[in-house]
């Protein structure tokens, strides 16, 4: 507020652009309605603003079936493109990999964003290889001071994914020590061999979504 700046809010359904339109109007009152604006993709058909935040909607409990209207190609392109100068998309990113849509394949993307550069074309592919499987993975994550190669954080899960490449984790009594530091956070370590992930990627994917279940 006070920037100048207008901002939007596009869902595909009506039901929640109703919600979060209710929501804003408490919060800020009616008197600032012309700041902002919110409606579905059909209604912002042919219109823009400075910022748009995207709801997708998209949760757990969805059928492939009822996210299938969101995931319009359609209505998802529309959603992308309302922005001039910012595009905030606020959902469920693991909701949205379960289904081979449209919706599954910008999550993937965001992910890929986030995930940012990686220490070793192991943890790249491994990181590609859950991404298939829907499951998002960080990178970056510190945990009692160590950098965790990925992460896989959920309600119920924290999991640290180490890629032992040949030029990495030489010293195993080091190793022991870090994963023993980040177990006592609550974390459940998960160490793959270079030669393990070059060989037989998609045996580790199978443990880590073993260990998610």
């Amino acid at each position: 507020r006070g920037l100048g700046l207008s901002i939007g809010v596009v869902t595909p359904y009506r039901a929640q652009a109703e919600l979060i339109d209710d929501i804003l109007r408490n919060l800020l009152g009616h008197g600032t309605r012309h700041e902002w604006s919110v409606a579905t993709t059909h209604g912002f058909q042919g219109d823009e603003r400075d910022v748009i935040y995207f709801s997708p909607v998209i949760g757990p409990s969805m059928t492939a079936r009822q996210a299938a209207f969101a995931a319009d190609k359609n209505l998802v392109n529309v959603a992308l493109t309302r922005a001039r100068r910012r595009l905030v998309i606020v959902g469920n990113m693991d909701a949205c990999l379960t289904h081979q849509n449209a919706l599954s394949d910008l999550a993937a993307y965001v992910s890929r964003l986030e995930a940012g550069s990686f220490d070793s074309p192991l943890e790249l592919a491994l990181h590609g290889a859950l991404l298939e499987r829907g499951i998002s993975a960080q990178t970056g994550v510190v945990v009692a001071g160590h950098r965790l190669d990925l992460a896989i954080v959920d309600h119920s899960h924290r999991i640290d994914i180490e890629c032992d490449g040949a030029a990495f984790h030489t010293d195993r009594n080091l190793d022991s020590a870090r994963d023993r530091a980040i177990e006592a956070e609550g974390w459940k370590v998960i160490r793959f061999s270079g030669r393990r992930l070059c060989n037989n990627l998609e045996d580790c994917v199978e443990e880590v979504l073993v260990a998610l279940h």
